[in-house]
């Protein structure tokens, strides 16, 4: 009655959002000459932004059971699991004013030049689960068990917690008196 569970899982993800934004001529139409004249400029000078985001997770999950009937009255199952999950990722942002119209970076002005990191974070769960059931002939139905799990979302030394539960059943259509007895129920 014993079995075992091990998965792992690993991904990965990357993004890189380039926006070029070219300097171009707006142009007024001229009903008297019939030409078309600059009126404006936009966009100027040039500028690049970037948006570099990496993105990494893994999982790793282990997990035992355990299953015995005795004499197809007592029946047990318990199970015992460990998980574990790490996600991290960056963030840069970058904006650059160009003197020249090429989109790359490297053809930009130091001046009024803007580089940000946001959304950097890194987070980890771990959680250790166990559960023991029992029923007596599919009648009377027992079952407790607990998480005991940390998260590095919580400040130090309230990253744990510890919560249990139990509960009961009662299968009152197993019951001689309703078994067979009432149309109604099945």
């Amino acid at each position: 009655g014993l079995s075992a569970k091990l998965m792992a899982g690993y991904y990965f993800s990357e993004s890189f959002e380039k926006i070029w934004r070219q300097t171009f001529n707006v142009y007024n139409y001229n009903e008297l000459t019939s030409q078309y004249v600059v009126g404006g400029v936009q966009n100027s000078p040039s500028n690049l932004t970037g948006n570099y985001s990496p993105l990494q997770r893994t999982t790793l999950l282990g997990q035992l059971n355990y299953e015995k009937s005795i004499s197809n009255i007592h029946n047990f199952k318990t199970s015992l699991a460990f998980e574990s999950r790490n996600e991290k990722t960056d963030n840069l942002w970058a904006n650059k004013q160009m003197l020249i119209d090429v989109d790359q970076f490297f053809a930009g002005v130091a001046a009024n030049t803007q580089v940000t990191s946001s959304n950097i974070y890194e987070v980890a769960n771990q959680n250790f689960i166990g559960r023991v059931n029992y029923d007596y002939s599919g009648k009377y139905l027992v079952e407790a068990g607990f998480n005991y799990g940390g998260s590095s979302k919580f400040p130090e030394g309230e990253r744990w917690g510890f919560f249990p539960y139990i509960s009961g059943g009662w299968r009152v259509s197993e019951e001689n008196f309703l078994k067979g007895n009432t149309s109604f129920i099945s």
